[in-house]
């Protein structure tokens, strides 16, 4: 290669990395882009959380609906539609003072076809005063179809921070989120639902964690347009 062909070579490396760099995004600027990204990279949209498994003992049956996992018509539903299994077991509790009796206990965990969709959240103590690992029913994915606004909202745990309006679809909607009497007992599927034409109007608290913007876990903000409960 003569020496012409050496710095023409040269002069094409270099503008093709100018250029590269020039195109080069920066991902801690609060764009449109990145923020599409960041909902991209958290496309669950998931029901309300609960503990489970979830043990009910026999002096408590007629009080279940107590426990979030049983609240008033959640349970049957959630048995019948074949989300949770219930067993009964046996339960040695000791006394105060020494000796021990046992107790039954209905047993309440998600079913094997529940398991694909449940996404742990960490482990919450329940009122049996046990820890229990408290997740939710992921039944969808969230497709931004446009963001409509960026505000800034200066700093959320000490992090840079955006509230975002945007539009959503929902797409590979699992079938059981399709049940009306499944929708009754999770109200928020139905709300996900109803808010998923693309039409209605959410919105999310964004930070920057990294150098890369996150979908918040505020309320009105995780799942779409719903809240935490």
């Amino acid at each position: 290669m003569n020496q012409a062909s050496n710095r023409l070579a040269v002069l094409a490396i270099a503008m093709v990395a100018t250029h590269l760099t020039g195109c080069t995004r920066n991902e801690a600027e609060p764009t449109e882009a990145n923020l599409l990204d960041a909902f991209t990279r958290a496309p669950d949209v998931c029901a309300t959380r609960f503990p489970l498994p979830l043990e009910v003992p026999e002096s408590e049956r007629a009080t279940a609906a107590k426990y979030p996992t049983m609240a008033p018509g959640r349970g049957p539903i959630l048995l019948e539609a074949g989300l949770l299994e219930k067993t009964t077991v046996k339960r040695e509790v000791r006394k105060y003072l020494g000796g021990s009796f046992m107790i039954e206990v209905d047993r309440y965990s998600l079913s094997e076809a529940a398991k694909p969709f449940f996404k742990p959240n960490g482990d919450v103590v329940g009122v049996d005063g046990k820890n229990h690992q408290q997740g939710r029913l992921c039944f969808a994915k969230r497709r931004v179809t446009a963001i409509k606004q960026i505000e800034p909202v200066g700093k959320v745990n000490l992090r840079d921070a955006v509230k975002v309006a945007y539009t959503y679809e929902l797409a590979e909607v699992a079938e059981f989120a399709k049940s009306a009497a499944v929708q009754r007992a999770l109200p928020s599927i139905a709300k996900a639902m109803e808010q998923s034409d693309g039409k209605a109007t959410c919105h999310a608290v964004m930070t920057l964690v990294d150098g890369r913007w996150q979908a918040g876990r505020t309320p009105d903000s995780i799942s779409g347009c719903l809240l935490d409960h």
